[in-house]
């Protein structure tokens, strides 16, 4: 009997982005690194490391953190040339510093990702848009109706910051124009950079809690401060980012880093209108 045997052709071997060793198959024979295709960076190819999003963070994330605030940019360089094994994947990477913030912050007065519903309807640029909407539920269902509103909402934030990551995508995309760029681009960009924020939120805010803990009063400066602050990291790291990943000139660099960081905060609040009615509907 004979067995016939059907090869896989490829397009011939190719230098390893990881390890720089040939890779003859599909994987790099020393170090494992998948063969780079344009199919990975199709959107679907991105979302199938969802399964994996909590899973196999290993000795990677040491290694991660350390580029991710050294190295602005150099994650989303590397994964979109194909260097994925040395570090976690950028929605592996959100997610479980998403766990970390809410485990860590969640009761310490400070979540910036969870509104109650008095803040909704009262505080927010587009509360009177919410005004009879607001009316109608009070009026049509129980007292407890908020309460269970604030909780609902402080739950669904766990879940739903993830879309800071596709709502930022967008002013990304606006800012890249008129430069013919892929979307998975933004996306990885995004992603990578909301990974910042977590992990720059992480101390900040425990160091606010810590200060209003120690003397109340200072609570509205702490917070103050702290916008201000975040603003500025913000501009200084966008403006980093976008130097190694779209464009190497320093001065377009700036440019777009300060008005990525302005967009940001529109973003955030696209964030808190859809959470908005995530929570009311769930609640209701």
């Amino acid at each position: 009997m004979t067995v016939t045997m059907r090869r896989v052709s490829h397009s011939g071997p190719v230098k390893c982005q990881s390890c720089g060793d040939w890779i003859f198959g599909n994987y790099c024979a020393h170090c494992g690194e998948k063969r780079f295709t344009p199919h990975d960076l199709a959107l679907s190819h991105v979302l199938e490391h969802v399964v994996e999003a909590f899973t196999h963070a290993d000795g990677k994330i040491m290694r991660t953190l350390v580029t991710l605030v050294a190295k602005p940019g150099k994650l989303t360089r590397e994964y979109l040339e194909g260097r994925r094994k040395p570090s976690l994947q950028p929605l592996q990477l959100v997610l479980s510093l998403n766990l970390i913030y809410f485990l860590l912050l969640h009761r310490s007065g400070f979540e910036l990702f969870a509104l109650d519903w008095r803040t909704q309807i009262e505080a927010m640029p587009y509360s009177s848009f919410l005004t009879n909407l607001a009316h109608t539920a009070q009026k049509t269902r129980e007292m407890a109706f908020v309460e269970r509103y604030n909780h609902v909402s402080s739950l669904q934030a766990k879940s739903l910051l993830v879309l800071l990551g596709p709502l930022f995508s967008i002013a990304v995309v606006l800012t890249a124009l008129p430069a013919r760029r892929k979307y998975i681009e933004a996306l990885i960009f995004s992603l990578h950079f909301l990974a910042f924020e977590l992990l720059c939120l992480i101390p900040c805010l425990g160091l606010a809690a810590l200060a209003t803990w120690a003397q109340p009063s200072t609570a509205l400066i702490t917070e103050r401060v702290g916008t201000i602050s975040v603003v500025t990291v913000n501009a200084v790291y966008l403006s980093l980012s976008w130097q190694r990943v779209y464009d190497p000139r320093w001065m377009v660099a700036i440019f777009k880093g300060v008005l990525l960081s302005l967009l940001f905060v529109p973003t955030i609040l696209s964030y808190y209108f859809i959470l908005f009615f995530v929570a009311y509907w769930t609640a209701a």
